[in-house]
């Protein structure tokens, strides 16, 4: 009896984009999906170099000692592999600080790269300061302080150390010219002594340099009975 079988010109390595699986029983053809494989844990799997590994929204991933994450060219997809020469990059810096060598093994320690935080006065930055002393006199009496004046491009106020004989209220000001604008008022203790003033930043006083443009301090004895010196001593930055 003659043999109808009509045969394929071709060879079927898939349909309708399924992959066509190993028959394992003769004469039937077998039709398969790739379907999500689920992993019980503390599963392990061993990944080719270059593998690459496209991972569901919030999915986590556990590396073991040793293993190296790469950056994949793919959009949602992380690379694993055992050496940085295989990941094509090295992970010496993360979001610009440097990776510091781990001390416990699995454990990555992301260290202050000290590059990133070096704090810096600028481009001819230097600091300057200026001691003043004047007498107040009592009850209520007023005295004017004016540093010297600006040199560089902008002061900017650190602080101020002052002392006196007795109380005192102390209005700071950046003086532009004669034209002093109120910055800040603080003072020293009851019955006189040391009191520290320190801007809140040190871009919170601010004063453009000029002829006649400093820092200066507007102060006013609070005692009653008595005369009375106050030392000031300021330091600021010019940029």
């Amino acid at each position: 009896m003659a043999d109808s079988t009509t045969r394929l010109p071709i060879s079927i390595d898939e349909i309708d984009g399924a992959a066509l699986a190993t028959p394992t029983t003769p004469g039937v053809l077998k039709v398969e999906q790739d379907q999500p494989v689920a992993l019980a844990s503390g599963t392990e799997v061993d990944l080719a170099s270059g593998a690459e590994v496209a991972l569901v929204a919030g999915t986590e991933v556990d590396l073991a000692t040793g293993a190296e994450v790469g950056i994949a060219t793919a959009a949602n997809t992380i690379q694993i592999s055992q050496t940085a020469g295989e990941n094509g990059v090295d992970l010496v810096k993360v979001g610009g600080n440097a990776v510091a060598a781990p001390t416990t093994s699995g454990v990555l320690v992301v260290g202050i790269d000290p590059a990133q935080n070096t704090v810096s006065l600028g481009a001819g930055g230097t600091k300057e300061s200026d001691y003043q002393t004047v007498n107040v006199s009592k009850n209520l009496g007023t005295a004017t302080i004016n540093f010297k004046d600006i040199s560089g491009t902008t002061g900017k106020l650190c602080q101020i150390h002052l002392f006196s004989q007795t109380q005192m209220r102390v209005e700071v000001n950046g003086d532009t010219g004669g034209t002093p604008a109120l910055k800040a008022v603080t003072g020293t203790p009851a019955g006189g002594g040391p009191y520290t003033f320190k801007p809140c930043s040190e871009d919170a006083i601010t004063q453009a340099a000029g002829a006649g443009n400093n820092f200066q301090l507007v102060v006013v004895n609070l005692d009653k009975r008595k005369d009375a010196d106050i030392y000031a001593f300021a330091e600021w930055v010019e940029v």
